[in-house]
């Protein structure tokens, strides 16, 4: 049996940046069923297969147009579709693409995956498009689901998936154990169009090109009230093997000359041996590249001892977030951050040459104006190169989102926006206090590093090498 994974157009309001990346996911997917299974797979790249982005009624397309899609599939030969549905925000246009699907294919299954796939996956097969879903990890469902349509096989005993069976009720199958992560082949690039993720990747936010997204870990075993992480991956984090992490890098060095390294790891820095590991091999092999975190460090984890390691390996930039620098604001998203500490981890990021970022978050539903206010304030007081200063979302499944419901601020069948009611302040009051936010923290970083002192001890080490120096003008320029 053939299948066909696609990876669909989406559209954002959103720059790309470090989101733009190569679909790893189907690429497990399809290595999975190359090495552990008799059926066939090919991989359609809508966002690889781009000329460039454009922006089409206020939004960002990321792929070709949909009827060019379609026309690419229609030439081409398969038993199934598979499709990734990665996240709410892109969820309607996706699923409305699969339903023109299922009107050229009515007799083709068509199986969906992804985490809003997972999280949503009644309404999904409500559509009537989708015939499977795939539930959480799906490189070993999957190869089960094929055996048994395939073999005409009984559905009901595949584990983790759910479908509509013939009297029209949802079925919801077992829950499938989590997968052994060292025993999952690296992802199937060699299906992927990589040229083109090379070219389009924004470059001001890479230090070196091309770069290459990798996995190394896959589950987070702490719990934010805003993050849904755990529905999809489980609170069980699971980190490969250092040895083999380190592998994965070389060959992407070697084979497509890959310069720098993007970790997608929701938390990387769980098991910090492990870490400390990675870098040692690195460091051991001599392999000459750039890596960074773009999900960000959990701060707790970090320390001096650990920096100065990965630096030497190749890191160049850090992002713990913060999220918040109100202690109210910071015991409700459940998040065990030490302020004090904080500021000395960027301070001493800072002056031994790396380029620091954070998150902060205002606008939960209960936050007041000086609640508000002491995050930004805190914000401008880190000495952090680049605070990216967003609105509260309640994206489903998480207890931020019961509690926005509770409050009487969205119904439950809202469609996520960008900006939200609070209790105390309008959407709208809340997204003109995010942009004066972001500007009050550019402006605070300016000035510091315009002191003297603060030029010379935390701003220096960062342009000490022409190619530091032509990061931070790519940075200045493309904004």
């Amino acid at each position: 049996m053939k299948i066909l994974l696609i990876n669909p157009t989406t559209y954002s309001v959103y720059p790309i940046g470090n989101s733009y990346s190569e679909p790893l996911g189907l690429a497990f997917i399809a290595s999975m069923l190359r090495e552990n299974s008799k059926h066939s797979v090919e991989i359609i790249d809508s966002a690889g297969m781009m000329d460039e982005i454009e922006k089409v009624n206020g939004r960002l397309r990321i792929g070709i147009p949909e009827d060019e899609l379609l026309a690419i599939i229609k030439q081409k030969n398969f038993d199934i579709i598979g499709i990734t549905l990665l996240s709410s925000s892109s969820a309607e246009g996706v699923l409305l693409f699969i339903q023109i699907l299922k009107d050229n294919f009515p007799l083709t299954p068509i199986i969906i995956g992804g985490p809003h796939a997972t999280l949503e996956w009644e309404s999904c097969i409500e559509t009537g498009g989708v015939d499977y879903i795939v539930l959480g990890e799906g490189e070993q469902t999957i190869v089960e689901l094929l055996d048994a349509l395939t073999e005409s096989g009984d559905i009901s005993q595949v584990d983790g998936i759910c479908y509509k069976d013939q009297n029209g009720e949802f079925i919801r199958t077992a829950p499938r154990k989590r997968i052994d992560i060292n025993k999952i082949p690296w992802p199937a690039r060699e299906l992927l169009p990589m040229e083109n993720y090379f070219r389009l990747r924004p470059r001001q936010y890479q230090m070196r090109n091309p770069a290459a997204s990798i996995f190394t870990s896959r589950a987070c075993p702490f719990k934010c009230t805003f993050c849904s992480t755990s529905e999809v991956w489980g609170r069980k984090w699971r980190g490969r093997n250092h040895i083999d992490v380190v592998n994965e890098i070389e060959f992407l060095v070697e084979n497509y000359k890959v310069k720098e390294i993007i970790i997608q790891d929701d938390n990387f820095l769980v098991d910090k041996q492990r870490v400390s590991n990675i870098c040692d091999e690195i460091i051991r092999r001599k392999i000459n590249i750039k890596w960074k975190v773009p999900p960000g460090l959990y701060l707790p984890l970090l320390d001096k001892e650990l920096l100065l390691k990965m630096k030497k390996s190749g890191l160049y930039i850090i992002r713990p977030q913060l999220e918040t620098g109100n202690p109210k604001t910071l015991k409700y998203i459940n998040k065990r951050i030490n302020f004090d500490r904080a500021r000395e981890i960027f301070r001493f990021a800072n002056r031994i040459g790396l380029w620091t970022q954070t998150n902060i978050i205002i606008g939960f539903y209960f936050e007041e104006k000086e609640d508000i206010e002491k995050s930004i304030r805190f914000a401008e007081s880190l000495n952090v190169d680049n605070v990216s200063v967003v609105n509260a979302i309640p994206y489903k499944h998480t207890q931020m989102y019961s509690d926005y419901i509770k409050a009487g601020l969205m119904k439950p069948e809202g469609q996520i926006r960008d900006s939200y009611d609070s209790l105390h302040f309008t959407a709208k009051e809340l997204k003109k206090m995010k942009i004066n936010a972001q500007r009050r923290c550019r402006i605070s970083r300016l000035k510091q590093i315009l002191n003297p002192v603060l030029f010379c001890t935390e701003f220096l080490p960062k342009i000490n090498s022409a190619e530091k120096l032509r990061f931070f003008i790519r940075r200045i320029m493309m904004g």
